[in-house]
């Protein structure tokens, strides 16, 4: 119960520009935030709507650093 509810309270706390990897494993850049949805890219031209109960985590600061890195580097 504990867990859900460190959950529930990370998810509600997601804004705009956050980066969140969604429970199938995919990297996203939140575009919007709606009561139950989110607008997501998940690639340059690549943008869908999910439902909140998809995500799986909000990467936090350095994980978004390490992330942007990993990224420029296979570029």
């Amino acid at each position: 119960q504990q867990q859900k509810k460190k959950w529930r309270e990370m998810v509600s706390q997601i804004d705009k520009g956050d980066r969140i990897v969604t429970r199938g494993g995919f990297y996203a850049t939140v575009l919007s935030v709606r009561e139950d949805t989110l607008r997501v890219r998940l690639a340059e031209g690549i943008e869908v709507k999910m439902v909140k109960n998809g995500v799986g985590y909000v990467l936090s600061h350095e994980e978004r650093r390490d992330d942007y890195q990993e990224e420029t580097a296979e570029e």
